[in-house]
């Protein structure tokens, strides 16, 4: 599959995170999920955070686990509209 016709699926979990925080601060974002901001900054530099995180995230971005996690479903758009 060539670079152009790659779609969200692609995107490896540290990249799908970093598209849904895309211009938060890990501060806004651990407020947003309840969690500490030094352990939301490992999770979104890593790619590889909690279950707990994932579905404070999920709720608060109004995205799916499916798309955050595998790219399996459609891309969210709520989540770039901040």
């Amino acid at each position: 599959m060539d670079q152009v016709s790659c779609s969200h699926s692609c995107l490896s979990v540290k990249q799908r995170l970093a598209s849904v925080c895309e211009g938060l601060a890990f501060r806004q974002v651990a407020a947003l999920t309840c969690t500490n901001a030094e352990t939301t900054r490992r999770y979104l530099r890593s790619g590889r955070p909690s279950v707990e995180f994932v579905i404070a995230l999920c709720k608060a971005m109004n995205i799916t686990s499916d798309w955050l996690l595998f790219g399996t479903a459609e891309t969210p758009t709520s989540a770039q509209a901040h």
